[in-house]
Parts: structure tokens; C-alpha cells; sequence
């Protein structure tokens, strides 16, 4: 996204100001600040990993150069690849599908005017050892789109996140309507180089408001595929489970952060692991920075399966007993922090506890079959 004006930012902040207090009782994600990015990447657009948060992938929006820069945690740039054959004209977000390939959605369209809207398909970036890479095209115009630009009503045909998901990629629109309608399209194309229109699955209303706390910025769906976020500057709207034909069938949480920055890119690590990026805004020195978030408590309060007496005692003060068969994994986590841990089961099946602080926490048993959940309290 560009830069918008001094005053108007000056405006936005004070606005925002003066209303944040209604958050305040509300499910607020903390996010941790790991590193400032470099100068180079100031304008950091969209993020990536594609080896489960070794490093990441990043680049910038209009008005820079068409390169693609990988990041360590710390960071640090390891290696800028250049996109030699297709420019930069409004890159705003980057995703990737099962195999590794890389897609990066040239679809930034500010004043809903753009007729060469694209995105850029990447073979194994990851495994590519050179400096430069050639990239394919698939070029689309949205289903419902007549007027270029449409009245300004109508202008919902900006761009900033896509995910891909089962071979096809799923984007989500940038509402920019006058007044504003609160109202995100969900849109759906193949995932293969090509010309196409697209399918407009459904809407989904994120709120009605000030637009830059409730336009979409970026998406991000888990490595399992069962959670989706969709990020704006000040919240995201986390869907889970996921259901396949329609998205915005799913279930849906609205979480804030604590803090309000030009949020524009996100990455899953883990399904219990996010990173985020924000763009650098001068005037107020902020943003600019690389954010690590857990939101493993966050997508119980969405869709929990209690199954009670698999555990005791409870209350407990030193030892868990799970009686539970056919283990994979198993989590210990608290709903009103951050804290979570994953502990390794003994044979005897007794998990020392000792150790966690006074309070409410959850067991989440995952089996092959399904995940189940129950509370204990810790004295």
C-alpha cells in the first residue's frame, strides 16, 4: 500500500486514541517484537516461510524494485533474489502451495482502475541458487468488477491477500468503498499460469467503521490447512475450522493487538505460531519490525470438544494423570496469556505441573482421529 498523508495519519491516530478503551475487555493477542528490518525493507509487504521459520521471505510494495528478499529471525538478509522478467508494479502479498512454488500477487489497485492485474508464479524459489529468477503469469479480472473505476460505492476491487489452498488461490479484497460498507469479497482462481475471470465465492462483513481497522491487509492459512487469518492494522478475523468450499462458512473470531501499526504481512510457522511484519511510518516513528505471536489459545475459544475425565486429579498441585489411548501430541496451555507448553508423556502417563503458576489452564489431547479438550485447575 502507499504511503497515505501526514495529516491524514495525525487524524487516524487521534481518532483511534480516543475510542482503543473498547478493546480493553476484549481478546487481545500479544505480539512480540523480535527485530527491526533493515532500511531495504522498510515497506515490507508480505512474509513467508518455507522451511517452518528458519527464515523468512519478504519484499516490497509499489514503487520498489521486483525483489525478493530472504530474512533470518535476527533480521538479517541473506540473499535478495531479483524477479528479472516482471516488474514491480503493486506487489502486495506472497504465498505458497505444497510443493514449494511461490506466488506473489501483483494486485495492489489502489484506485480499483488496474485491467492488468496478476500474479507471479515462482518454481522452488526455495531450492533456486542463483540471484535471479524467472517468474510465470496468471492474469485475472474480478467477476463483478464493470466500471475501472467502479463509483465509489462500489470500489471493493483493491487487493492485499491471498492465500493458496487445494490447488487453487483464494484472495480477499481491500475494502475501499465510499461510505465504507465493511464488506470483504472472496474470490477464487486456479493456481496455474493462465487468463482468468474469477469466482466470487462470498462476502464477509470484518465491520463497519473507520475503513483502516477494518479493510484486509494479508492472509495466512495454517500448515494444516485448518485455520485462516485475514490481518488489518489493529486486529485479525481467525477462522477455524475450515471449511473447504466457502471459508466465510467457518466459524470466526475477531482478535485485537495491543497496539495499532501498518500491519501488512503474516506467516504461520507452526499451527500454533504466527510472524507478522508492519511497514515503517516516519511520522510517528513506529513499525517497521518482525513480530512472533502464539494463537494456539485463541482457536479453542472458537471451536472447543470438551470431553471430560480423561485427567485428575483436579485441582492438582504437582502431577497430571492422562488417561487417554492412541496419543500423538498433547498441549498444556492457559487461555488469558501467551503461555503455552508441550510436554513429553512417560509411560506412566504422569505430567509434572509443579512448575505452573496458580490458575485456570487446558489439556488438549490430539489422536489420530481428533483433538479433544479439558479444563484443570492448578493450585
Amino acid at each position: 500500500m502507499c504511503n497515505n498523508s501526514r495529516y491524514f495519519w495525525i487524524l487516524f491516530f487521534v481518532i483511534f486514541l480516543s475510542i482503543y478503551p473498547q478493546f480493553i475487555d476484549s481478546q487481545v493477542l500479544s505480539l512480540k517484537e523480535v527485530c527491526t528490518l533493515p532500511v531495504e525493507l522498510q515497506e515490507s509487504s508480505g512474509l513467508l516461510t518455507l522451511n517452518s521459520g528458519n527464515t523468512f521471505w519478504t519484499h516490497n510494495d509499489s514503487g520498489n524494485d521486483p525483489h525478493l528478499f530472504e530474512i533470518d529471525t535476527m533480521c538479517n538478509i541473506l540473499k535478495k533474489v531479483v524477479v528479472r522478467n516482471l516488474p514491480n508494479v503493486d506487489w502486495e502479498e506472497i504465498t505458497s502451495d505444497t510443493e514449494g512454488n511461490v506466488y506473489i500477487g501483483d494486485f495492489g489497485n489502489n484506485n480499483n482502475d488496474r485491467k492488468d492485474l496478476k500474479i507471479y508464479w515462482i518454481k522452488n524459489l526455495q531450492e533456486n541458487k542463483s540471484d535471479t529468477i524467472d517468474a510465470s503469469v496468471i492474469s485475472f479480472r474480478f467477476a463483478n468488477q464493470i466500471g475501472f473505476p467502479p463509483t465509489e460505492s462500489y470500489r471493493n476491487f483493491d487487493m492485499e491477500a491471498f492465500i493458496w489452498y487445494q490447488g487453487n488461490l483464494h484472495l480477499f479484497s481491500k475494502n475501499r468503498t465510499s461510505p465504507f460498507s465493511g464488506y470483504c469479497y472472496y474470490h477464487r482462481i486456479p493456481d496455474k499460469p493462465g487468463d482468468y475471470i474469477t469466482t466470487l465465492v462470498d462476502s464477509f462483513l470484518t465491520g463497519k467503521g473507520l475503513m483502516q481497522q477494518y479493510w484486509v491487509t494479508a492472509a495466512a492459512v495454517s500448515p494444516d490447512q485448518k485455520s485462516l487469518i485475514l490481518l488489518s492494522y489493529d486486529k485479525f478475523w481467525l477462522f477455524y475450522p475450515l471449511i473447504s468450499a466457502n471459508f466465510f462458512s467457518s466459524r470466526s473470531k475477531t482478535i485485537n493487538f495491543s497496539s495499532l501499526t501498518q500491519k501488512e504481512a503474516v506467516s504461520y510457522v507452526s499451527e500454533q505460531e504466527i510472524w507478522l511484519t508492519d511497514e515503517y511510518y516516519s511520522l510517528l516513528r513506529n513499525g517497521g519490525k518482525l513480530y512472533r505471536g502464539f494463537i494456539n489459545p485463541l482457536l479453542k475459544t472458537i471451536q472447543p470438544e470438551n470431553v471430560g475425565g480423561f485427567i485428575s486429579p483436579n485441582p492438582t498441585r504437582d502431577f497430571l494423570k492422562i488417561d487417554f489411548e492412541d496419543l500423538l501430541n498433547i498441549s498444556i496451555w492457559n487461555p488469558l496469556s501467551d503461555f503455552y507448553f508441550f510436554p513429553t508423556v512417560p509411560e506412566d502417563r504422569m505430567i509434572n505441573v509443579s512448575d505452573l503458576r496458580p490458575g485456570i489452564y487446558f489439556v488438549e489431547i490430539e489422536t489420530i482421529q481428533k483433538r479433544v479438550i479439558q479444563k484443570f485447575v492448578k493450585q
